[in-house]
């Protein structure tokens, strides 16, 4: 009877579909655990996209979100936001795109990967963020979901899918941390294996 009564309320359970040991595929999001150096990408419930990773240790977490329209996005002029948030709830810090093209891929990309904290990480905790960050972005274009994507996650896909292949090294942000120019060229050989 109590199971009954429970399920008259509302879906308790999201659909967290395991990519590799640490990224996962959430659709229907409401609230989830999130484990520590796990990648997310998630369907959000007002037709947003979400990648999300959960930094060690500190308990920040490091999203990139797609709107479905500039409109949707909280201050009406934005298509991609990267940010941090606090443990707290609150934003740390935030960098918003009104566009995505060839210009600025490799900007919003280093961007996330700067704020994951990814050069002070060792390389296997590197390549396991790349490898399943990689998979993820390959298996969502298979995902029951892809077709509530917003348009600004579809064309992302296709700046990244065109601009992998056909690399511009003057394209690469210049103003960015040594490092994290080399985990953007890793990033970019796991990409171009995969697809």
């Amino acid at each position: 009877m109590r199971i009954l009564r429970y399920k008259e309320f509302s879906p308790v359970f999201e659909k967290i579909g395991p990519i590799t040991a640490n990224w996962y595929i959430v659709s229907d999001e409401s609230s989830f655990n999130k484990k520590e150096e796990g990648g997310y990408l998630v369907f959000n419930q007002k037709g947003n996209f979400t990648i999300m990773y959960q930094k060690k240790g500190n308990k920040e977490e490091s999203r990139l979100d797609f709107f479905p329209s500039k409109e949707s996005s909280p201050d009406g002029k934005t298509l991609c936001e990267c940010q941090i948030i606090k443990s707290t709830g609150e934003v740390d810090i935030s960098k918003k795109f009104q566009d995505i093209n060839s210009g600025n891929i490799w900007e919003i990309i280093s961007i996330f990967f700067d704020y994951c904290d990814l050069e002070k990480q060792d390389k296997n905790v590197v390549d396991r963020f790349l490898m399943g960050f990689c998979k993820c972005l390959k298996e969502i274009k298979k995902h029951d979901s892809k077709e509530s994507l917003p348009a600004s996650f579809n064309f992302f896909q296709k700046n990244l899918e065109y601009n992998s292949k056909n690399i511009d090294p003057n394209k690469l942000p210049s103003n960015k941390d040594s490092r994290i120019i080399s985990i953007l060229k890793d990033f970019i050989k796991y990409f171009n294996k995969l697809n």
